[in-house]
């Protein structure tokens, strides 16, 4: 009986090691609540704006909520939710959109995040080159940060 019951145990040890052990593919695994945590503006390499969830009433209570089955939502602070899909790899994450896939004539839209090195902050990054009214050209960035 004692034989069994060990039996029974380390089968069980061994099945919530495989469980919870994840994927080790990637270092890095997007999987849990994601924060707005900034949103940058930059020209030229300078920070000329910033905006936190505390001065951008609207972006106050979002946040990126990723499932472990490829999807997620963003979570607005409301009862509506905005499904998405993602994939990864240790150095990005890319969510589409399930919203423009309802759109008549609309193609996915897709959004790609870059991973900080310790894991713990993903960026999206929009840069063009804009034309000043006194006719200078500068770099003109915009970076939306999110934080585990």
């Amino acid at each position: 009986m004692k034989k069994c019951g060990a039996l029974i145990l380390t089968v069980m040890i061994m099945a919530a090691i495989v469980c919870l052990g994840g994927c080790a593919d990637f270092a890095f695994n997007p999987i849990g609540t994601w924060h707005y945590a900034e949103h940058n503006y930059y020209l030229d390499n300078e920070l000329a704006r910033q905006e936190t969830p505390e001065t951008e009433s609207m972006m106050k209570h979002v946040s990126l909520v990723f499932g472990k089955s490829g999807t997620g939502y963003v979570d607005s602070g409301t009862k509506d939710h905005l499904g998405f899909t993602y994939d990864y790899t240790d150095k990005q994450v890319s969510v589409t959109m399930d919203a423009a896939a309802n759109i008549a004539n609309s193609s996915k839209n897709t959004v790609v995040y870059t991973v900080s090195e310790d894991g713990k902050t993903m960026v999206r990054s929009n840069e063009q080159s804009v034309t000043t009214k006194e006719g200078k050209q500068v770099l003109y960035r915009e970076e939306y940060i999110y934080k585990k």
